[in-house]
């Protein structure tokens, strides 16, 4: 009887063993057949996201043309804006040398008539006197003597003061040359070291911007291209500012030659006079008043010209002011664009742009407690800065994607271990539970949707409150 009861036990623990061997085999026959089953939806989904990526980059490719064409449709209206200003100014400039060049032409023809006058009003004086020497010859022989000793020395009295005034108008003459000489090479010296050190500067900030302007994208080469050119009008306005300078240097030269001429012939006039009886001094006296006269309209076309040239530097400093100010610019938004390009994503920049899911009617009561909510300054900014909107979407969306993740984490641990759970307590696989309704690979799939769906969703309601 013990032999019987020992046979049996080995029987059993055979059959136990070979039942153990049999479930572990249909247990590894069912994880290959789910790994199987979790490789093709793998498959399967790769393939329907690039459908979906290409159909969405087609349909990007649309809306970013459109947005494209309407940028450069404003772009191009407020470069025909900023050229009819230009032009306008320039025709304004022209105007004025116009009239600086008629001004002289003015002032010589004036001078040529009081030349004219003066010769005539010389003539009938001259005849005048030869009458009335003709007339008083026969009656005042008797008192020549007296009289020629008087008028030599009137003429020697004459001569004394017309030196000493020769001098002392020579004397101011040489001071008043001198001292506009040397104000006008200061200016001039000023005026060519402030060119050249803006040049130099304008060179090397263009050397720079074009560095920079290789290494940045091609929407943003249009917009230098644009400050280039610029760039090239103001440095083209430069030379004839100076060729003006010079210009006005010679017309200033030639006035003061026409004044030695008048004053060469003012001399020859008085030493005529000094020839003439006493009754011509109050000639004299109103001559050197029409030479103080001339005197007074040369300095005021000297200050004028000074004006003039004070004028032009003050311009050119604004417009270098203006061109540094466009050069600051353009190298802001090289950082800028620089900066959002490291931190878009490759999904980011196929993807920048969504289609809010919120009704017109929410949205409009949404617009309007921001504007309740929002201050003048708040919304001063948002005009002036539309594009860091896109930057606090982008902003957003990633915190949105960072805590779908970690919900998305969460999820998947505990389902995860219910998993190990419902393993654990089914050991045993049989051919029925291969035919039934497996939770593994669907749940993992159903978590993916609904992670994609969730995020594509709070991103967009995000994105449409931000």
């Amino acid at each position: 009887m013990p032999k019987k009861g020992g046979k049996k036990g080995v029987q059993g623990k055979r059959t136990a063993m070979a039942e153990e061997e049999m479930a572990k085999q249909k247990k590894d026959i069912a994880t290959k057949l789910i790994n199987d089953m979790h490789q093709k939806e793998e498959r399967n989904s790769v393939i329907n996201w690039h459908k979906l990526m290409e159909k969405w980059q087609a349909v990007f490719r649309q809306t970013r043309a459109q947005e494209l064409r309407a940028d450069i449709d404003v772009l191009s209206q407020t470069s025909k804006r900023v050229l009819d200003h230009k032009d306008i100014i320039i025709k304004e400039l022209v105007d004025q040398l116009r009239e600086s060049k008629q001004q002289p032409l003015r002032y010589l023809q004036n001078v040529d008539q009081l030349l004219d006058q003066h010769k005539s009003r010389l003539a009938f004086l001259n005849q005048k006197f030869d009458t009335e020497l003709d007339d008083l010859r026969p009656e005042f022989n008797s008192d020549r003597q007296q009289v020629m000793v008087q008028h030599q020395q009137d003429c020697a009295y004459q001569k004394d003061v017309c030196f000493a005034l020769d001098q002392h108008d020579s004397a101011a003459d040489s001071k008043a040359q001198l001292e506009f000489l040397s104000n006008q090479h200061d200016i001039k010296n000023k005026y060519i070291e402030q060119m050249d050190a803006q040049r130099a500067q304008l060179e090397l900030e263009l050397e720079e911007m074009w560095k920079q302007l290789q290494d940045a994208t091609c929407t943003y080469h249009e917009a230098t291209d644009d400050h280039h050119a610029t760039c090239a009008i103001l440095q083209a306005r430069d030379g004839p500012s100076c060729c003006q300078t010079d210009a006005r240097d010679k017309r200033i030269q030639k006035i003061q030659e026409t004044c030695v001429t008048l004053r060469d012939k003012f001399r020859a006039s008085m030493q005529q006079a000094q020839a003439a009886m006493p009754s011509q001094q109050a000639h004299k006296e109103k001559a050197t008043n029409q030479c103080r006269e001339q005197r007074t309209q040369l300095g005021n076309i000297c200050a004028q010209y000074k004006n003039n040239i004070s004028k032009l530097i003050m311009q050119s400093s604004a417009a270098a002011k203006k061109l540094q100010g466009v050069i600051v610019k353009g190298e802001r938004l090289v950082r800028l664009a620089e900066a959002c390009r490291r931190l878009e994503t490759a999904q980011e920049r196929v993807q920048p742009f969504y289609c809010s899911p919120v009704s017109s009617e929410e949205q409009g009561l949404e617009k309007a407690q921001q504007q309740e909510s929002t201050t003048p300054e708040l919304d001063q900014a948002k005009r002036d800065h539309p594009v860091l909107d896109g930057i606090c979407q982008r902003h957003s969306r990633v915190q949105l994607h960072q805590l779908s993740l970690r919900r998305e984490r969460a999820v998947l641990t505990r389902q995860n271990k219910q998993l190990m759970h419902q393993e654990l307590d089914g050991l045993v696989v049989n051919g029925d539970t291969l035919l039934q309704r497996n939770d593994l690979p669907t749940t993992s799939r159903s978590a993916q949707c609904q992670h994609s769906s969730s995020q594509q969703k709070g991103a967009l309601e995000l994105q449409h409150t931000s």
